[in-house]
């Protein structure tokens, strides 16, 4: 319904290179293009939004969170309000206590940003009173702006949908056993008492429906905002391939240097005739792992539209999961970004949902390890069997799509 009032809760918003912000960002602009009308409540760590919207940026209580969006404020090069300043007594006081009650139950203080529920519903009351919105939306990676939503939602008998980036629960998920049992019962309470849940996979939708009997549980892939840019066959020699983001841990570039390894000791193809880049953030550990990589170029990072204008110029687009379980219940925010861009992509995967959306987008799937399938493809790039910037069609279940458009 067009001219609907939307009360959007995320934590996240307008964060240059935070993949939680660009999410809702864009469906926050997906919902103004539909006809919608949105208010958004998020933390003080990102700009004001952009998007000519009522934005209300609230901090957390805790003191360990308090300074931490101070300084991420900073480096965002943000000028926030000086009344936030104000606060200080309530953080200096009761924030230290919830930082040492968050300690105890859950042996640290992590990511969780639990203290800005206190002070986002506050603002969300007062978003309510001001706003006066038909429906609220809470999306991000903080279960807080969830657990926010959701207590405005009771107080004035409003529809609440919750979009849940990740699981909160599961394996893999959550520092320690204690943080994780806490998880499992704030994602039940989520289930419980929002009017709609949807996670971003059906495969994490199966799995909450059964682990929590409801009915109010759908799966809903999220798109991304389409740039305009699209595969332009810049002119360079060999076989450009580019991954966009971090390597870390299990996601890394372990399998795709052995199969390159292999066919440069066979003489399939030679280091000039391939390069291998990075366009983000890469571990101390992984970078030991590539220093002597001829073919291997690590780049900064740099904005995402930027990013993505590279990405256009090269033969490949790079995607990679975690080989542990949480890839099964999860799809990277990037591959919106890559289906968007209608080049090749080579998709490292270790999930069997994310490989038939790629293949049937016309792109290449081949499982993590499968080190000999990644050599053929490169050999089929090479001799030009597979045909660069040969994409379908992406239809209306990979835009930036109104959620509230399908309650």
């Amino acid at each position: 319904m067009k001219n609907e009032k939307i009360l959007v809760f995320s934590y996240y918003s307008n964060i240059a290179g935070a993949c939680q912000a660009e999410w809702i960002d864009d469906k926050i602009e997906g919902l103004i293009k539909g006809g919608k009308k949105v208010a958004l409540i998020s933390s003080i760590s990102g700009n004001k939004s952009s998007l000519n919207i009522s934005h209300i940026r609230i901090p957390s209580i805790s003191l360990f969170d308090f300074f931490d969006e101070l300084k991420r404020a900073k480096l965002a090069r943000d000028l926030f309000q000086f009344s936030i300043l104000l606060l200080l007594p309530f953080v200096l006081t009761l924030g230290i206590l919830l930082d040492l009650l968050l300690f105890i139950v859950t042996k640290g203080v992590g990511e969780g940003r639990w203290s800005w529920l206190i002070s986002a519903s506050f603002a969300g009351i007062y978003a309510v009173l001001r706003f006066r919105p038909n429906k609220i939306l809470t999306s991000g990676g903080p279960a807080s702006a969830h657990l926010a939503g959701i207590i405005v939602g009771k107080v004035f008998s409003l529809p609440v949908i919750v979009e849940l980036q990740d699981p909160l629960s599961g394996e893999g998920i959550g520092r320690n056993v204690q943080a994780r049992g806490w998880l499992y019962k704030v994602e039940k309470y989520i289930i419980n008492n929002a009017n709609m849940t949807a996670y971003v996979t059906e495969a994490a939708a199966d799995f909450a429906k059964k682990e929590f009997k409801s009915s109010n549980i759908f799966a809903v892939y999220p798109g991304s905002k389409d740039f305009g840019y699209s595969y332009s066959d810049d002119k360079h020699n060999g076989i450009k391939i580019v991954h966009l983001g971090s390597l870390y841990s299990t996601r890394n570039f372990d399998s795709m240097i052995s199969a390159i390894d292999t066919l440069i000791s066979q003489g399939g193809i030679s280091e000039k005739e391939i390069e291998l880049i990075n366009l983000g953030h890469v571990s101390d550990e992984e970078r030991g792992k590539l220093k002597n990589k001829s073919y291997v170029k690590i780049l900064q990072p740099i904005p995402r539209v930027k990013a993505l204008e590279f990405a256009s110029k090269c033969d490949i687009s790079l995607l990679i999961q975690h080989s542990d379980d949480r890839s099964n219940v999860t799809i990277p925010y990037k591959t919106y970004d890559y289906l968007n861009l209608k080049n090749h992509t080579l998709a490292l995967l270790n999930s069997d949902e994310l490989t038939k959306l790629i293949i049937h987008y016309g792109h290449t799937a081949i499982p993590l390890d499968d080190v000999s399938k990644i050599s053929q493809y490169l050999l089929d790039i090479k001799s030009n069997k597979v045909k660069l910037g040969n994409a379908n069609n992406i239809d209306y279940a990979t835009q930036a799509n109104c959620l509230v458009d399908i309650i």
